[in-house]
């Protein structure tokens, strides 16, 4: 034993190659050293207790390098049979600002004040043993245990084969200083990730185990795994977008992965709730990160956050965070690989959001959204946003759906379903399109509206609608369809920015509706944008059923033609003729100016009455039927026709004709029990009066009259019996009939009408009141026309039997009819009748004295 004060350790490791190591302390030792040797002077065992003050420690390769200390302990013993070294103590005290240089590839110089080791080193199986290390890393401090198997001595390292377990902990570490403490060898991308992203707070305790392997001097790294708790942390996983700080979270860890547990944090006036950072790959060559964060805060400020570089999400669907309101809980992804040079194009970005309350002000079709719950997707791809909101203040179900990039298959679609409570909404919405915005169509619809944005011009609007609950109309073809009937419409509209460019389809079907067709639009002569072309491709209802299209003219209004098999015409008929008004104004069907061509197998005009092969012109103009060339057939295919044109002083003339009198009459309900003959009606309008009143004249040649069940009765009464046998058989034939006539709006009047035959004649004048149904004429009959009416030419005589009456004879009766049409009541004087016509009409002067109705089974005669 050997007692010594203020020694080199030289002195000791040249005595024996044992206790070379001691050479690597330079620096003076005081203490006892204890060796025991055989009697040839082989050294069998060594005690050591020493201690030293400033110095050096001289570490020898691959270690290499001189550390200054402050203070050394070194307690120990060495058995050399069994060539056991044990270290019992080993204290070094580097000082406040020590550090030690880990050798290559780590190559990096790590803070240690100080340092306590107990160990041993077993020669015959060449295994180390770190019992225990405590070490101060200037503030931190860390424990560890450790076995080398393989290690042959500190003076052999450069050429040794080490396998090393290492398990440790470190306590207290800034984040801050988290790159003193991790070497930028050691999983170098994530440290680069690490030590740039993550800051603030402290690592209360990080645990690991590893293993490393030693060859030629170099170490590599085989297996680790850990896990550390820290709180305080701010991460900045994706600049520029806000860093999430004051985290507190659990980390894991091993060769392969990096892992962190977020319990909780916060982001600007967003809360992140438990999420997670995997950082992968760290085995290969790249090293992924996947980044799970749930968001939870008002709405505004969740769409300004992913507003933010690089996302961009809010400015890309054209939403102004400011004027959003709700709360929103997202769900934010992130996949990219750790990079320094990290672009948007290399980031693969998700977000799914819940919002309740939502308010966004022109966020759909420049129309705010109020109220509701969404979830919302968004991706580098483009975002899903679907549920229930308001627009407009229409409850409605809302499908979103933007795509990003350059050349996407469309920009933006949204797709509503709603029920409307009046389809005139509609135009609230945004979307002011025919029928959907005017009088055709009232009340609730159940509408599916789709609007695409393919890019900054091209745009189409998509409606398909239930129209069950709502009321159709189509006034100028008489159709009309209430609520409660099942239908369904569809249109599909295409814009050039906020201007139509055409209707590639539109239908409506409904009750026995059917209308198919498609639109086109363009510039007119002017170069203002409109419809210029509809063409349907079918239009059936009721009794119509024909195909055609509307041209718009240059002037404005409308070419039309139509061809087909049958047209409900009524309406325009009736709009032709102005039967049922009686205010002294035209009750016309409001249409704009229209010129319609048509070729058609059947035209209605009436509930049961139609012409057939019909072709011809209509103009429409300043709300009055100017011009109709109209050609046809009635009856057994006779002739028909009917010309409205102006004449030469503005006033329209009126020309119809037809080879079968009997049927045409018929056919425009004028009168049934007419059968042949060959009509005319000419006359002109006066179009500058009030109701435009025609005036003209009607004559017949060569008819016949049969089941005249009035004429019969009146007949009946004067006993002519043989005239009465013709009507109710083959008809009685008449030559010609004659009616001068005044039609105005609701009223036909009548003056000097008479109608001539062989057998018998007659004459009228008065009013049928069509607006009401209502008749009042008066006239005479004349039996054997030919002979009777023959005294009527003799001069100055010819005038007193007559009476001065055209159409009158010698021997008449004169009868008054008054009421309703259906059923007028018939009144006949047969005084009248043995008078001669200059005193005929003295008679009526009395009234009903000597007059006798003549009735039927109704009270009149039908």
């Amino acid at each position: 034993t050997v007692n010594f004060s203020e020694v080199s350790p030289a002195v000791f490791s040249s005595m024996y190659y044992e206790l070379g190591p001691l050479r690597a302390f330079a620096l003076p030792l005081k203490g006892t050293v204890t060796v025991g040797m055989s009697l040839d002077g082989t050294l069998e065992a060594a005690k050591f207790d020493l201690a030293g003050g400033q110095g050096v420690l001289n570490i020898p390769e691959p270690f290499t390098q001189s550390i200054a200390v402050e203070s050394v302990v070194l307690k120990g013993r060495y058995e050399s049979a069994e060539k056991r070294l044990d270290i019992d103590e080993l204290t070094l005290d580097l000082g406040a600002k020590g550090s030690v240089m880990l050798p290559a590839p780590l190559s990096h110089r790590m803070p240690l004040s100080a340092l306590s080791f107990k160990g041993r080193y077993l020669g015959e199986t060449e295994r180390l043993e770190v019992t225990k290390m405590d070490i101060d890393l200037g503030g931190p401090k860390a424990s560890l245990t450790a076995v080398a198997d393989g290690f042959t001595g500190i003076q052999d390292l450069a050429g040794a084969n080490i396998s090393i377990d290492i398990k440790g902990s470190i306590f207290d570490v800034p984040f801050d200083r988290l790159r003193s403490f991790w070497p930028a060898a050691l999983g170098a991308d994530v440290r680069r990730w690490m030590v740039a992203h993550l800051s603030d707070g402290v690592i209360h305790q990080l645990q690991a185990e590893m293993r490393l392997w030693m060859s030629a001097g170099a170490f590599e790294l085989v297996s680790v795994n850990g896990d550390m708790m820290v709180s305080g942390v701010s991460v900045d996983y994706l600049p520029p977008l806000p860093p999430v700080r004051n985290i507190d979270a659990k980390i894991t860890f091993d060769e392969k992965s990096f892992n962190i547990f977020i319990s909780g944090g916060e982001s600007e006036n967003l809360t992140i709730g438990k999420g997670t950072i995997f950082i992968s790959g760290l085995d290969e060559y790249d090293q992924v990160a996947d980044i799970t964060l749930p968001i939870t805060g008002a709405f505004a400020d969740t769409l300004a956050y992913l507003n933010r570089e690089p996302l961009r999400y809010a400015e890309a669907v054209g939403i102004d965070p400011a004027t959003a309101k709700g709360d929103a809980a997202t769900e934010l992804k992130l996949n990219f690989i750790v990079e320094n040079a990290l672009t948007l194009d290399r980031i693969k970005v998700e977000a799914k959001s819940r919002v309740t309350g939502v308010s966004v002000a022109k966020a759909v079709l420049g129309r705010d959204i109020t109220g509701g719950e969404v979830d919302i997707r968004v991706d580098k791809k483009g975002m899903d946003l679907s549920g229930q909101v308001t627009i407009a203040n229409i409850p409605a179900t809302l499908t979103w759906r933007e795509n990003f990039g350059d050349k996407p298959e469309f920009r933006r679609r949204y797709n509503l379903k709603a029920r409307i409570a009046d389809a005139r909404q509609i135009a609230e919405m945004g979307l002011d399109v025919v029928p959907f915005t005017d009088r055709s169509i009232q009340g609730a619809l159940e509408a599916d509206i789709g609007f695409t944005i393919f890019n900054d011009i091209d745009r189409r609007l998509e409606i398909k609608a239930d129209v069950t609950d709502a009321q159709l109309s189509a006034e100028t073809f008489g159709w009309s369809k209430k609520a409660g009937v099942s239908g369904a419409a569809r249109i599909t509209v295409d814009f050039k920015g906020d201007t139509i460019s055409g209707v590639p389809g539109f239908s409506l079907v409904a009750d026995d509706l059917v209308i198919r067709g498609s639109a086109r639009y363009g510039k007119d002569a002017k170069g203002v944008e409109g419809m210029r072309r509809i063409d349907f491709d079918r239009i059936s209802y009721g009794r119509t059923d024909m195909k055609g299209a509307l041209i718009a003219h240059q002037g404005g209004g409308w070419d039309a033609g139509f061809h087909g098999a049958s047209f409900e015409m009524t309406p325009i008929w009736e709009d032709i003729f102005n039967s049922k008004s009686n205010d002294g104004n035209i009750d016309s069907l409001s249409l704009p100016y229209l010129t319609m061509a048509v070729e058609l197998e059947r035209v209605w005009i009436g509930p049961d009455n139609a012409l057939d092969n019909i072709s011809g012109t209509f103009v429409h103009k300043d709300d009055l039927w100017r011009t109709i060339l109209l050609k046809g057939e009635v009856g057994d295919k006779k002739s028909f026709e009917l010309t409205i044109r102006p004449g030469a002083d503005g006033n329209r003339v009126f020309v119809m004709t037809s080879a079968d009198a009997g049927e045409a009459l018929k056919t425009m309900k004028f009168y049934d029990n007419m059968v042949g003959g060959k009509l005319e009606i000419t006359g002109k309008y006066d179009d500058g009066a009030p109701g435009r009143p025609l005036r003209g004249v009607m004559k017949v040649t060569g008819y016949r009259i049969i089941d005249a069940p009035i004429l019969t009765r009146v007949l009946s009464f004067m006993a002519l019996t043989g005239i009465i046998e013709a009507l109710e058989g083959k008809g009685l034939a008449f030559d010609v009939l004659d009616i001068p006539f005044v039609l105005g709006p609701g009223i036909l009047e009548i003056k000097d009408a008479n109608a001539t035959g062989t057998s018998l004649g007659f004459t009228s004048s008065g009013t049928i009141y069509t607006y009401a149904d209502v008749v009042d004429v008066s006239g005479t009959v004349v039996p054997a026309y030919a002979i009777n009416s023959m005294l009527g030419h003799i001069p100055v005589l010819g005038e007193i039997f007559t009476g001065g009456e055209k159409g009158g004879g010698v021997f008449a009766i004169n009868y008054t009819m008054s009421g309703p049409t259906g059923d007028p009541k018939v009144t006949i004087n047969p005084l009248s009748a043995l008078t001669p016509g200059i005193f005929r009409n003295v008679f009526d002067i009395f009234g009903d004295i000597g007059s006798k109705p003549a009735t039927g089974e109704n009270g009149g005669l039908q």
